[in-house]
């Protein structure tokens, strides 16, 4: 009996330690597969990963100058700029024609696409297109260099006074009905952006007319668009002959496509004449003269204007007048070179008169050509 309770005991004991030797020997297997698993995946070369995969996370913009991404200084790569970048780029960019810096402002762009200055950037980009693609039709303000060198270039009137100080040639005539003749030629050199000189000659109502004159712009903002312009001409008349003093006070203002101004002063003559035979008084003349004009660009090359024209006085008991309205087109020619070309057509009519009546009706034609 008790060799047989012994074997009852033992054999338990011995299927206990078989299960548990092949627990070991399992296990001895598991780990031998993992340290293989991972002598496969150390010995993978880097080239047979995914391309998508390697560059994801990684900013579009960054520099990659070696083989950390994170630069020298371990700072991460940015599509921005900084003050001293930004004044950098400004210093180059001051000798440049229009189309190359706007090229150049694009260039700085693509590379720092969330410039600080990037308002400011595309403002600029939008002046320097304006300026260049304005510049040879319908006159615009230029938008580089010195705000002094700037110009508004308000539309020139056809019976009105330049008031932009320019540098130009102007011809033009006036022929009406039925026998009013009109020849104009006028030279205007500027002296200063604010300040030029002029000198011609022309009939005017009262015979021909010698003149000379100066302009000078006490406010002139590139910014508003915006001109108020001194006007002090002198004049000697051939037929009677006779010296006057034209002084005039002049304003425009330039909207997006519409050039407005307005003009008023006095034609005083230094002569004597016969006011009513009447009282036979005599007392030198003094002539109210002025004017507005209201031209809208219609497209790149034409313009239309309206315009009107006021010459009166006042002697005695009678006042003497003689109003225009006018309407007609401008014109921008492309003639090329440094300068630039604008020519006028128009008609007038009187349309308020008492005593003067100088034509029913004229057909008038004038060319402007700018040399700054």
């Amino acid at each position: 009996m008790i060799p047989t309770r012994a074997a009852l005991l033992i054999l338990p004991l011995l299927l206990t330690t078989s299960a548990l030797a092949q627990d070991l020997d399992l296990l001895d297997g598991d780990d031998d597969t993992t340290t293989d698993d991972k002598r496969l995946k150390e010995g993978d070369s880097i080239e047979n990963l995914d391309e998508e995969n390697a560059l994801e996370g990684i900013d579009d913009h960054a520099t990659l100058d070696g083989g950390d991404l994170l630069g020298e200084e371990g700072s991460a790569p940015t599509s921005s700029d900084s003050a001293a970048i930004y004044r950098a780029q400004l210093d180059s960019v001051k000798e440049l024609e229009p189309d190359e810096e706007i090229m150049s402002w694009e260039s700085y762009l693509e590379e720092y696409p969330d410039s600080t200055f990037r308002e400011r950037i595309v403002r600029r980009m939008d002046d320097l297109t304006e300026s260049l693609y304005g510049r040879q039709t319908r006159p615009g303000e230029t938008s580089g260099g010195n705000a002094d060198d700037q110009r508004i270039d308000l539309s020139q009137a056809l019976l009105l006074e330049n008031m932009d100080p320019r540098t130009r040639v102007q011809a033009g005539f006036e022929w009406g009905l039925p026998d009013y003749a009109n020849l104009i030629l006028d030279y205007e050199q500027s002296l200063q952006p604010a300040l030029s000189v002029h000198g011609g000659v022309r009939h005017r109502y009262t015979g021909w007319s010698l003149e000379g004159g100066v302009k000078y712009a006490v406010l002139r903002s590139v910014r508003t668009r915006s001109l108020v312009t001194l006007l002090g001409d002198f004049r000697a008349n051939t037929d009677p002959a006779f010296l006057a003093f034209r002084p005039q006070i002049a304003a425009g203002h330039r909207f997006e496509k519409v050039d407005i101004q307005a003009q008023f002063g006095a034609d005083l003559s230094l002569r004597k004449q016969l006011v009513a035979e009447a009282t036979n008084a005599s007392r030198p003349e003094l002539r109210w003269v002025g004017g507005f004009n209201v031209t809208y660009a219609a497209s790149d090359a034409v313009s239309i204007f309206a315009e009107g024209n006021l010459q009166a006085k006042h002697a005695g008991d009678f006042g003497y007048r003689f109003n225009m309205v006018t309407f007609g087109l401008k014109f921008y020619p492309n003639v090329g070179g440094s300068g630039r070309m604008e020519a006028n057509v128009g008609a007038s009519a009187p349309v308020d008169t008492n005593y003067w009546m100088y034509h029913f009706g004229s057909i008038m034609g004038q060319a402007n050509y700018y040399l700054d």
